[in-house]
């Protein structure tokens, strides 16, 4: 009995050794190969590291996901054509350390300034009669908005706000009646869900105001300020800047595809706010 101890022991001990030799072997000769010799040496012009949030007092700026080369799952897949080609690197996603996730007691006021990008906000309240004509503008010119619409008005316009969502548009939740804020915010929430089955992630506020924040951080949705409110012309020639949340007032529903010419024109991308404040996209090179 004792000798047969003896040799299972050994037997294992031996299946290890082995196991793990050979495990050195075949990363020595891996690490020795001309491919991933390659692939170590030029990973660095094609890997893009991370930007964490920026975090000023009570505001915040998104970051960033950056992207790292997969040695590993790289060379495999070059060694199948034994030969080195960037084209068939592998990567993994690199998330910041410091992100808006569960930042919901800061105030978001603009986009990542490094992305080429900004997003137009309507909001849109409970006597509104514009939306229409907004939607329509923005189908033109083949680009996306995000509309904080009045609970009354949600409740009162499901088609609407269903064909808004179904065609790539935005919705949010603005309030419901303007009187109680917290009852507002969670009855607008309510009648969203009913139509397109999501109560929203954003509150809106044009100003800093506590109560605002605290009812939105209760429930999970972070709180945006404008970057500028468009008022005229010369509000959106005077701050137009890359990563702006930009809102339209309905009063100047008519000039808004000259707003949006003007800022295609300075070369900046129309995108919803889900878009612009999404810190999983990373950038482009």
């Amino acid at each position: 009995m004792k000798n047969k101890i003896i040799r299972m022991v050994t037997i294992t001990l031996f299946a290890v050794f082995s196991f793990f030799y050979t495990h050195k072997t075949i990363k020595l000769l891996k690490d020795i190969d001309p491919i991933m010799k390659e692939i170590k040496k030029e990973k660095i012009k094609y890997e893009q590291p991370s930007k964490n949030a920026e975090i000023f007092n009570d505001e915040i700026i998104p970051g960033y996901s950056g992207i790292k080369v997969d040695t590993d799952k790289s060379y495999i897949q070059m060694k199948k054509m034994n030969k080195y080609n960037a084209n068939y690197y592998i990567y993994k996603n690199v998330s910041p350390t410091i992100s808006i996730n569960n930042n919901y007691d800061k105030y978001i006021t603009k986009g990542n300034y490094l992305k080429n990008e900004v997003s137009l906000i309507f909001p849109i309240k409970k006597e509104s009669t514009l939306l229409q004509d907004i939607y329509q503008i923005l189908e033109n010119k083949n680009i996306y908005g995000t509309f904080f619409i009045d609970g009354i008005y949600i409740k009162e316009h499901n088609n609407e706000i269903y064909t808004l969502v179904d065609d790539g548009h935005e919705v949010e939740v603005l309030s419901y009646n303007n009187n109680n804020q917290k009852e507002d915010i969670d009855t607008a929430r309510k009648e969203l869900k009913n139509v397109i089955n999501s109560q929203g992630n954003y509150c809106l506020t044009n100003t800093k105001d506590e109560t605002v924040l605290e009812i939105c951080k209760n429930n999970n949705m972070y709180t945006v300020i404008p970057t500028f409110i468009v008022n005229s012309f010369y509000d959106l020639k005077n701050n137009l800047e890359s990563g702006n949340i930009i809102e339209i007032k309905e009063d100047l529903i008519r000039e808004l595809s000259t707003y949006i010419n003007y800022i295609k024109q300075k070369g900046y991308n129309i995108v919803t706010l889900e878009e612009l404040l999404n810190e999983n996209r990373t950038m482009e090179k």
